[in-house]
């Protein structure tokens, strides 16, 4: 029965689409999955179960929920994690796995600050803690340093430190090579040498195990890499990395981050970062449509190209059938396709069936299920198509222009021109930013416009008594209050209730300004702890998108309503005190708009509640903070 078949064990591509009464499963035995629990007798149960408030039997439940979390965890969801387990602690349940989980999390979804102050709550003490708690630190101290340089040189030396101790009770390369690293970021190069060639030690021919699977052989070339970097062997290092580079060679993302890495210490070393051009991360191409939708479908379609790259990472947008044309002729040549859509999967079959033809749905089919990765525009109506399609294609931009400005790749421009029986691919210059939504005004329908949405909470408000109210009314809010009369008009609705914030603004850039000001004024006023209250910790969620312009009948006001004001609302709860969390449409419009002023790294993937299903969301900073 697939419907009582747990979450844990599916494994779906994103933008897949299952026939009706067909379902596909694949299950890998050698992932630890929530069903692990079955065997000590404990039923298992899915993430959305347990995020819906399932309770087993109280004496079962924090395994089980460790359980499920672990398995979002080594799935790569750690914002799923994360909330699973804050759940858990809002119940009061707790244990060593749970506590671990918890502090874990947090780091990997960038709350760092949050994550130090729970590992000294959580934590066992100093002389208990193993290998993995005393790991989880050194990364803690790590990230710290690097993200804002807290602390300095000796910030770092003492991050190292923390890693050597979990060395001496578990010998790994992990954190060798962490601690080398990080003794040669703080000048202490000659202790960087010992730990580095410690590292190789330990690291032995795990990258050449046959049994081991492409991404830890990855990771063990990209370890030997740095610690030859370290230990002055160029040759070595650009052999290392020549061998990483025949493993997963479409994965942007974690060539990315191993490239970013190793350009930090070839800085630290004064070495040439053209060392490391034996890693090549695939290019970044943006394939920007000329012209308007094209509501006939070509008899016969035949896309011209000169010499494409053998892999690359394409952001495309689908708003009709000659885009499906040239993006079925771009699989065919192998390629990784990220799809920005204007409307859900399902409904652009069902247009595509109705509209062209039953052939030309299962085309559409076919297509999306062979996507890298699917991302659909929000909140609009079957009579928006041509605005629809609009910010699709600009969402697609800003998610290219998302991936390269981590600094790391090569970033291509092609434009698909129309021409006789097909369209042909032409190479462009990508200039630094693109006005988004050409024409735009004739497509937005009267009493409709796209607009920033804020949703924000006081994490731990209701540890306030009313003696407190006071307090915190007349100072937080009414300070809240002066930093939004300052945006002025650009500020089209505010609302509280409580402890709560919403607010929509006239553009995605003045909604991530406000986010952030009032997440800085907020954990400013709180840290002075001047106002006599307890820790407190506000909770951001931004969104882009659209939205109904009205009359609100109750107030007699201007008001704003729609289904994404809801969805905005239901990203808030999930995300960590102390962070902003915003959608992958407001990222995208950043990327564009604001490049210079907003950094969002994505987080990960949550389960909203009621029928909003599952979304990706970032974490956004200042770019002052951007780490080097």
């Amino acid at each position: 029965d697939p419907d009582s078949m747990p979450e844990s064990l599916r494994r779906g591509v994103a933008g897949a689409v299952v026939p009706s009464g067909a379902a596909l499963f694949v299950i890998d035995p050698s992932r630890p999955t929530a069903t692990a629990t079955a065997a000590a007798g404990i039923e298992s149960r899915s993430h959305a179960d347990l995020a819906a408030g399932w309770q087993p039997a109280a004496e079962d439940e924090a395994l089980t929920v460790a359980q499920a979390a672990r398995c979002a965890l080594f799935e790569g969801n750690d914002l799923l994690c994360n909330d699973l387990v804050y759940r858990a602690f809002e119940r009061g349940l707790n244990s060593p796995q749970l506590a671990w989980l918890r502090v874990q999390s947090l780091a990997n979804v960038g709350s760092t600050e949050l994550a130090l102050r729970q590992y000294r709550d959580l934590a066992p003490p100093p002389p208990q803690r193993d290998a993995p708690w005393l790991t989880l630190l050194g990364r803690l101290q790590k990230d710290r340093v690097l993200q804002d340089g807290h602390g300095g040189a000796t910030a770092l030396v003492e991050a190292a430190q923390s890693y050597l101790s979990a060395l001496r009770l578990q010998p790994d390369s992990y954190p060798a090579i962490n601690a080398a690293t990080l003794l040669v970021l703080a000048g202490e190069r000659e202790q960087g040498r010992r730990w580095a060639r410690q590292a190789l030690q330990l690291l032995g021919d795990a990258a050449s195990t046959g049994d081991r699977d492409a991404a830890d052989r990855y990771f063990a070339h990209a370890t030997a890499a740095e610690a030859y970097l370290i230990l002055d062997q160029p040759q070595q290092a650009r052999d290392a990395l020549a061998l990483a580079d025949q493993l997963l060679p479409g994965d942007f993302w974690r060539r990315q981050r191993t490239l970013r890495q190793l350009r930090r210490l070839c800085r630290s070393l004064d070495l040439d970062p053209a060392l490391l051009g034996g890693l090549r991360p695939p290019p970044l191409i943006v394939l920007r449509r000329a012209g308007d939708l094209i509501d006939e479908p070509p008899a016969a379609f035949e896309l011209v190209a000169d010499e494409l790259p053998a892999h690359a990472t394409w952001f495309v947008s689908l708003g009709d059938v000659h885009d499906l044309c040239a993006i079925e002729a771009l699989l065919a040549r192998g390629q990784a396709l990220h799809a920005c859509l204007p409307f859900s999967a399902n409904a652009m079959i069902e247009y595509a069936h109705l509209g062209y033809g039953e052939h030309w749905g299962q085309r559409l089919e076919n297509c999306l299920g062979r996507l890298r990765r699917l991302t659909v525009a929000r909140g609009f109506l079957e009579s928006e198509r041509r605005w629809a399609a609009m910010e699709a294609r600009d969402c697609a931009v800003g998610l290219a222009h998302l991936a390269a400005h981590r600094g790391v790749g090569d970033f291509r421009v092609f434009d698909l021109v129309a021409r006789a029986g097909g369209a042909s691919l032409q190479a462009a210059v990508p200039p630094e930013a693109w006005p988004p939504g050409g024409g735009i005004a004739d497509a937005t329908p009267s009493g409709r416009r796209m607009v920033g949405l804020i949703f924000a909470d006081i994490a731990g408000f209701m540890r306030l008594d009313d003696p407190d109210l006071p307090a915190f009314w007349g100072g937080v809010m009414t300070d809240l209050g002066a930093l939004l009369d300052a945006y002025g008009e650009d500020v089209l609705l505010s609302q509280t209730w409580g402890d709560a914030l919403h607010v929509v603004t006239a553009s995605a850039a003045v909604a991530a300004d406000i986010a952030q000001a009032i997440q800085a004024l907020v954990q400013g006023l709180l840290d002075a702890d001047d106002r006599g209250l307890p820790r407190l910790d506000l909770r951001v969620a931004v969104h882009y998108a659209p939205a109904f312009e009205g009359q609100d009948p109750i107030q007699h006001a201007r008001t704003y309503y729609g289904t994404q004001l809801t969805f905005t609302a239901r990203i808030e709860p999930v995300t960590p005190p102390g962070q902003v969390y915003v959608t992958e449409a407001l990222a995208a419009r950043l990327a564009v708009e604001a490049p210079e002023r907003f950094v969002c790294d994505y987080v990960g993937e949550i389960q909203l509640a009621k029928r909003f299903g599952d979304y990706r969301v970032y974490a956004m900073r200042p770019a002052q903070s951007r780490a080097n």
